[in-house]
């Protein structure tokens, strides 16, 4: 997998998919840290969400709104607790871990 902060979403916009003619399928799991949920639907990840997954974490306390709004788009919205100065990322890594990610470029 894949993981940036939401601020790299906010500022880059980026795709975090394979480029290579031929090789989308073979693209990383594409995660976000997002602890408010505030990540664009019309964002590069959110609109490929269906063909590459995405994988949002996000504070237990996030609004369920935009939640809705995710997951209807395709997004996988994983609440997770919050650490010291946003997500506890032991948490987030042991959420990656019970869904097989075992590499994780950052």
């Amino acid at each position: 997998a894949i993981l940036v902060g939401i601020g790299t979403v906010l500022a880059d916009d980026p795709a975090l998919t394979c480029r290579l003619p031929g090789m989308l399928k073979t693209s990383p799991v594409r995660v976000v840290l997002d602890p408010g949920l505030r990540i664009p639907a019309r964002s590069q990840l959110v609109s490929s969400a269906r063909e590459v997954p995405v994988w949002v974490f996000c504070a237990s306390d996030a609004p369920a709104e935009p939640e809705r709004m995710l997951t209807g788009l395709g997004v996988t919205v994983i609440r997770s607790p919050a650490g010291e100065g946003g997500l506890d990322l032991h948490a987030v890594l042991r959420a990656l871990a019970e869904r097989g990610i075992t590499r994780l470029m950052v």
